[in-house]
């Protein structure tokens, strides 16, 4: 009779190989907002892209028949339900077929679908002093890009610690002044090191497959040639401290990690006005003269 850990390794073995590999998923996205008051309120989803590690295929909106934009900073792509003018909670979603692929290493350019422009101080990304004085500090002069990365990587996987998840966005000042801070946060933190030196880099939303799985942001540096190198912070120092066992690390991510947007305080616009919000991932409900309340998602993505 195998011994209880020898299972565990065994189910670890398999899913750590699976994420070696690429995958498809069937996507599904379901939303379920509380009452809404009267008014022009609207709910907005994110609409996963086709990239070069990721191909989404056969979506289905549920109810049919969303308005669909494009924001104007990252590229994103997202839906827009129209909430009744008497109010009132709405349901809405998607499901799609979702072909990942693990990166590993430099990957090329992407395509034009997303922006690959230098990322710009925002709500979130912003370089404060604290940055530029610890940017000082981990670097030397003669760094190349590539030693830089990798410094402000290990910097923050080692000074960070992972706590207390939320639906919107961690910034960086975030990062400097709590004690714990999820995967947001580590993000922004190595982000806006990055910003110091001005390399290219974006945020990466989305969601890790699997029953352990869930809501998750890592992001990606543009290297010399246009090459992005993927870097998943919050993922390594979790599994340094012996809280998780998933892969994905510096230059490494697998294809248990399903994206859908990029980058942060994100530009939305509906008929009611124009909009700001954290991160296109949970859906987030948008009205005149209210900020944006973030509703959580319930996500499953589950193998074919």
């Amino acid at each position: 009779m195998l011994l209880p850990s020898v299972f565990s390794r065994c189910r670890t073995a398999l899913r750590l190989s699976s994420e070696s590999r690429t995958q498809r998923y069937h996507l599904v996205y379901r939303v379920r907002t509380p009452a809404l008051g009267a008014g022009e309120w609207a709910v907005v989803c994110p609409v996963p892209p086709t990239v070069g590690y990721q191909e989404i295929t056969n979506v289905t909106f549920d109810p049919p028949g969303p308005n669909i934009a494009r924001d104007q900073r990252w590229g994103n792509m997202y839906a827009v339900w129209t909430v009744p003018p008497e109010g009132g909670e709405l349901r809405c979603g998607f499901s799609a077929q979702v072909t990942v692929h693990p990166r590993r290493g430099m990957s090329h350019p992407y395509g034009n679908s997303v922006a690959v422009s230098p990322i710009m101080p925002d709500s979130y990304v912003a370089l404060a002093d604290d940055v530029r004085m610890i940017s000082q500090r981990i670097s030397a002069p003669a760094d190349s890009v590539p030693q830089y990365v990798r410094r402000c990587y290990h910097y923050v996987v080692r000074v960070l610690r992972y706590g207390n998840p939320i639906l919107e966005l961690y910034s960086v000042r975030d990062a400097l002044r709590l004690e714990a801070v999820d995967c947001g946060g580590f993000s922004t933190m190595v982000a806006a090191l990055l910003l110091a030196r001005s390399i290219p880099a974006r945020l990466n939303v989305g969601f890790l497959s699997g029953a352990s799985g869930g809501m998750h942001a890592w992001l990606e540096a543009r290297l010399s040639g246009g090459a992005w190198l993927p870097l998943d912070p919050s993922l390594d120092n979790l599994r340094r401290a012996g809280r998780t066992q998933r892969s994905g690390g510096y230059g490494y991510v697998g294809s248990d990690h399903v994206v859908c947007s990029f980058g942060s305080d994100v530009p939305i616009e509906i008929s009611s006005g124009r909009y700001r919000v954290a991160l296109l991932q949970h859906a987030v409900s948008l009205g005149p003269k209210h900020p944006p309340q973030y509703h959580p998602a319930e996500v499953q993505l589950r193998r074919v």
